[in-house]
């Protein structure tokens, strides 16, 4: 499970909700958001974590108490471009900052099978032909499965943290500020790797 890194994306739009309309189930009543279209503007988050490594002290970067996350945000969609080049910003740090364990010599980078994902420039270019020290291969998750995906645990945890605190005054950089504030707090004290098991994820 150490060697693990589960990456996504996910967009938030700043959008009223409709009030006059709604579903109701016992001792339910849900607002739905109103449509929107791809034209809207948005803010794409592109986020990988990792369970942390049990062998680190609890105050280091990287332990099981204090793991590392990697973060991406961006108004354009995400291509294959933009993702690969979040693929080099992370292999880039895992290479230039690696944890004292060694364990950051060989990772596995877990994501659905989205289309950008598995291109050949992001498998090949950034992954197959980087000219690194370290060991980089990847896992495609099964489709339609976000029960073992990690990842859609802590987009879920970032989302209801988002709703407590926004406001009808906010612009799209007081989203992008609330959303880095919230996923740098996210994951310690072991949640993550607690994500990581529930998944499924053997510890080895």
């Amino acid at each position: 499970m150490r060697t693990l890194i589960d990456v996504d994306e996910t967009g938030f739009y700043l959008k009223d909700l409709g009030s006059n309309y709604g579903r109701g189930t016992i001792c339910h009543r849900v607002r739905v958001p109103r449509h929107y279209t791809r034209k809207e503007p948005k803010v794409n988050v592109i986020l990988a974590i990792e369970a942390g490594d049990p062998r680190l002290a609890p105050n280091l970067v990287g332990s099981v108490q204090n793991p590392r996350r990697w973060l991406k945000l961006t108004m354009e969609n995400v291509d294959q471009f933009v993702f690969g080049d979040y693929c080099d910003e992370l292999f880039g740090d895992l290479e230039t900052n690696p944890v004292q364990s060694g364990n950051d010599d060989d990772r596995i980078i877990m994501w659905d099978n989205l289309g950008v994902h598995n291109t050949a420039y992001v498998t090949h270019i950034m992954i197959e032909e980087r000219a690194s020290p370290n060991i980089f291969t990847t896992m495609n998750r099964p489709a339609y499965m976000p029960k073992i995906a990690p990842i859609e645990y802590v987009f879920c945890e970032l989302t209801c943290e988002l709703g407590k605190i926004v406001e009808r005054e906010w612009t799209m950089q007081h989203l992008e500020q609330a959303i880095r504030d919230i996923v740098a707090r996210l994951g310690r004290d072991g949640k993550f790797n607690n994500t990581f098991e529930h998944c499924g994820y053997p510890f080895l």
